[in-house]
């Protein structure tokens, strides 16, 4: 595939083919970058729990796809990033992509259980409600970013960049998480018998290697679609967002 325009409106398509082109083109350090993240909270899953689990991946749930934004920014750039480069810009922002993680989800949750606790059948009525909050804010870990805004400025930012474009943001996500649980699917297929109690080290480790291989694509994925909501909304190709990021810093030796 030729070089990856970005300084056009993508398609579904375009959004996947353009995810993948990075991918395939950046596998060591899309691999690592994002893999230093996830493997070891699969590998942790058994001793954290089932509610131990869902907790640490909601509080680090942005920071994939920051890592991704930061791939795309540099490829775009004409720069050919590096676990060192990458995670050089992510490291001050992991912090408050946590709060601001924690800032959405303690509201939701304790939201979700108040009504559970009080009046039950509720709980089908903020279903759809939820789900149109949750889709405005799937912009907040690119905005944080490359944007630099943080908390509720990047929520609000996050809902801006939506708005206008909810259905199509909702299905190209869709699609995204389809891939993601198919593929994730692929890589534990062999380990099924294992897998069914999902405690034993062979589940345990099909799990890792399906994360390993599969978040980094999904993430350069969901990262893309940023940077076309934000040429699409504002006219503002990737290249003047990575004006405003700085130069990248050089590979450590």
């Amino acid at each position: 595939m030729a070089e990856t325009n970005l300084q056009r409106p993508l398609g579904v398509g375009g959004i996947l083919d353009a995810g993948l082109s990075i991918y395939r083109r950046h596998f060591v350090t899309a691999l690592a970058s994002v893999g230093i993240l996830v493997v070891p909270l699969a590998l942790l899953g058994p001793v954290l729990g089932d509610v131990g689990s869902a907790i640490a991946e909601g509080l680090l749930a942005f920071i994939p796809t920051a890592v991704a934004a930061h791939i795309v920014a540099a490829v775009a750039a004409g720069e050919r990033p590096t676990v060192g480069s990458v995670w050089a810009r992510v490291t001050p922002q992991v912090v408050p992509l946590i709060l601001t993680a924690a800032m959405i989800a303690v509201p939701l949750v304790v939201l979700f259980l108040g009504v559970l606790l009080v009046a039950p059948p509720l709980l089908l009525l903020l279903v759809g409600p939820l789900i149109v909050v949750l889709i405005w804010l799937t912009q907040v870990a690119p905005v944080v970013a490359i944007e630099n805004r943080y908390y509720l400025s990047a929520a609000r930012r996050s809902k801006q960049l939506v708005s206008g474009s909810w259905w199509r943001v909702f299905g190209i996500l869709f699609v995204i998480g389809l891939i993601n649980v198919v593929a994730s699917w692929a890589v534990v297929a062999p380990f099924a018998g294992a897998a069914l109690d999902g405690t034993g080290p062979a589940a345990v480790a099909a799990q890792a290697v399906a994360a390993l291989l599969i978040t980094p694509a999904t993430s350069l994925m969901a990262a893309l679609l940023y940077f076309d909501l934000r040429l699409r909304k504002e006219g503002t190709d990737i290249g003047q967002a990575i004006d405003e990021l700085g130069a990248l810093p050089p590979p450590r030796t």
